[in-house]
């Protein structure tokens, strides 16, 4: 839900301190690392005859909607605001653990691997950049009260053209089935968790940007504009060109220039080139480079997943991630207080900034030499172009013969 972002992060700048703002932001992750039970629950539990899916992301869009119409009258009181923006968080993540779960549940079925994924992520990119432009507009003609009143329309139209999805379902699994799997891929999920735990300083830098460099609510527009397009032009590339390419060296090489170009945040920091063309191309570079780096490490988890637990074993992939960032985000909290970096102290940031740009080198080279496994096994083999991929209309069809032990059908637009 980017539509909202702008108008959060400047309430949240205005009534917090950057170590609370970044303890706020580690909260609101709290449920993106809870996805394993919203997984599971979407996996063994289906509501009638609904589906495993579609009811869940029916019932979380209409309870977001309704706080999103709350939540402001709330922000003096920063404990209960931040309560409430987790909630919706909450609610947000149930229903994109449902969505990842249709999607994996058709991406398994592929003949060419990351297709779907790519597509899905396209559309994803697409709608945040959306949302960007237009709450960024919204935010700068009225206000944060005005813009997540207006949010509450765009859960509700989901809680509608939810029925019209399509989906997979499979005998539900058991907990021994879940444990299983993890327990086949404990490795995978290892080294999920290191990628991600570098301490982060973001909060830091966009206090510096709003605080030393005087950047406003366009300023801030531009770059989430510029970041989401660079976004989808990653995710675009990845589907035409890099996906057909070696996946562990194209993470290398993402994570490499990435780095490097984040460099020029440390320079913006001590005043050697603090210009706004620096910081825009930076947050494109960096956008870019992380759809690189984002979409192998899907594509592999999505094929790691056993019949029947597309929601469980894929949301705890993701939630490994998640909890890989909220460590790294609380990390660069702890850091930043040692460092002394305060709303109007910035002397240290770059300490803090080098220390996050140094780690995020040092786990990649650690880490990938180890995953070379993956990407062999599971990504540079593709399903053999002669088989028919499974159509979720005609449940006879396809590999569904090849599912052992389980009864795979579908639940349509008119259930």
């Amino acid at each position: 839900m980017s539509f909202p972002t702008i108008a959060i992060q400047f309430t949240i700048m205005d009534i917090a301190t950057p170590v609370s703002a970044s303890i706020a932001y580690g909260c609101m992750m709290i449920p993106w690392c809870l996805k394993p039970t919203f997984g599971y629950i979407s996996d063994r539990y289906s509501i009638f005859s609904w589906g495993k899916r579609k009811p869940y992301i029916f019932f979380c869009s209409l309870l977001s909607s309704f706080l999103y119409i709350n939540v402001y009258d709330y922000k003096d009181n920063f404990e209960l605001f931040v309560t409430l923006l987790t909630l919706i968080s909450t609610c947000v993540c149930f229903i994109d653990v449902c969505a990842d779960s249709i999607t994996v549940s058709y991406a398994k079925e592929e003949i060419e691997n990351g297709l779907i994924q790519s597509n899905t992520w396209i559309s994803r990119g697409t709608g945040t950049l959306m949302g960007f432009v237009l709450g960024g507009l919204l935010y700068k003609s009225t206000d944060a009260q005005n813009v997540l009143t207006f949010c509450c329309y765009i859960p509700l139209i989901t809680c509608f053209i939810v029925w019209n999805i399509t989906e997979y379902i499979y005998n539900a699994p058991s907990l021994q089935d879940l444990y299983t799997n993890l327990i086949q891929q404990n490795h995978f999920i290892l080294i999920l968790f290191f990628f991600h735990i570098s301490p982060n300083y973001r909060v830091f830098y966009e206090y510096f940007l709003r605080e030393t460099l005087n950047y406003d609510s366009d300023d801030f527009t531009y770059l989430s504009i510029s970041s989401s397009m660079s976004f989808l032009c990653g995710l675009v590339a990845f589907k035409l060109y890099f996906r057909k390419l070696h996946l562990k060296q194209l993470l290398w090489n993402a994570v490499l220039l990435s780095s490097v170009l984040r460099l020029s945040q440390i320079g913006v920091v001590l005043g050697w080139f603090p210009y706004f063309q620096v910081v825009l191309l930076d947050g494109i570079v960096e956008s870019f480079c992380g759809q690189l780096i984002m979409m192998p490490l899907a594509v592999v988890a999505a094929k790691l997943c056993n019949d029947g637990l597309e929601g469980s074993f894929f949301s705890f992939i993701m939630s490994i991630m998640n909890f890989g960032v909220f460590v790294g985000d609380e990390t660069g909290a702890l850091i930043a207080h040692f460092l002394s970096v305060t709303k109007v102290d910035f002397e240290n940031l770059y300490i803090l900034m080098l220390i996050g740009i140094a780690m995020d080198i040092i786990i990649a080279f650690m880490v990938l030499n180890k995953m070379s496994f993956y990407f062999e096994k599971y990504v540079s083999v593709s399903l053999d172009q002669t088989e028919e991929p499974l159509d979720p209309q005609d449940p006879e069809g396809g590999h569904v013969h090849q599912v052992p032990k389980k009864t795979v059908y579908t639940v349509d637009s008119q259930d």
